[in-house]
């Protein structure tokens, strides 16, 4: 089922799909399959080991930066609708359903679960990946690193504390401001 918020955009003609071509607030989109996504990032431990996951989350980051910079502040959305709408959107990009459990502007805390991120799944399926130790939710929590850095105005701090690879039911991501590492 197809948000109300995505709902608006293709109405809004912020989400157009025509043949060869997808745009989605005036950038241009790519689709790939998880599984392809999952193939880049074995490439790269294969030739970079763990560093590989820093490398994701630093994409993640400048993926969250420009979608605050670009879509928040040329469109003038005000950074905590920006944030609900993120949440509202980010099931079309295929990560998962993101819910914010806490977030907390004044103290400068955000915790988001996910549901249903592809690369547990992935993780497991690869015979590469399948016995890294730790979450796997990389290119999200760097999008939250980049969002949050942006909305907060400041460096953040964010780690996976759940992760589906790992056991749990769902994937749970924390974000605070400074460098003190967050709780669940």
């Amino acid at each position: 089922m197809v948000s109300d918020f995505v709902q608006k955009m293709m109405f809004a003609k912020q989400l157009e799909i025509e043949e060869g071509r997808i745009e989605l607030l005036g950038f241009r989109m790519v689709m790939l399959p998880a599984y392809t996504l999952t193939k880049f990032i074995e490439e790269l431990y294969k030739v970079h080991g763990d560093e590989a996951f820093d490398i994701v989350k630093r994409v993640g980051k400048h993926h969250g930066r420009y979608a605050t910079d670009v879509l928040g502040r040329e469109h003038e959305i005000p950074p905590r609708r920006f944030i609900h709408e993120t949440l509202d959107s980010s099931g079309i990009l295929g990560l998962g359903k993101l819910e914010a459990e806490i977030m907390n502007f004044d103290e400068g805390k955000m915790v988001f679960r996910i549901e249903g991120s592809p690369f547990p799944e992935q993780f497991r399926q690869s015979n590469i990946l399948s016995d890294v130790e730790g979450p796997v939710d990389h290119l999200q929590l760097g999008m939250l690193i980049g969002i949050a850095s942006d909305l907060f105005d400041t460096p953040v701090t964010a780690r996976e504390t759940k992760c589906e690879f790992l056991g749990h039911t769902h994937c749970k991501l924390a974000v605070t401001t400074g460098d003190k590492v967050p709780e669940e």
